[in-house]
């Protein structure tokens, strides 16, 4: 003779939409990467145009920009790899049969 239970059991995973969002964060650490290049160029091309105690005041602000930039991409990859590494756990209900003695 058999008893049906109910039973939790436990299930852990990473939800299926931790992938898509950690591709966004992605996706905006590689628009960084090309913004900061682009700063970068613009930058150099300004450099050879421009010259005086202005120039040197603009520079010594803008020229720290570009790893600003950097430093914000590699956040956001460290995020990125945070949130796909992030687990939870379901409690999933279950029947099971057990024997009875009698």
């Amino acid at each position: 003779m058999f008893v049906t239970v109910r039973k939790l059991v436990p299930k852990t995973f990473t939800p299926s939409e931790a992938h898509a969002i950690a591709e966004e964060f992605r996706r905006a650490a590689d628009q960084a990467r090309s913004l900061a290049g682009q700063l970068r160029s613009g930058g150099a091309a300004l450099d050879t145009s421009w010259s005086g105690i202005s120039k040197g005041l603009f520079f010594e602000e803008f020229n720290n920009e570009p790893p600003q930039l950097l430093s914000l991409a590699d956040w956001l990859m460290d995020r990125a790899n945070h949130i796909e590494s992030i687990k939870v756990t379901k409690w999933e209900e279950v029947w099971e049969q057990i024997p009875v003695r009698g």
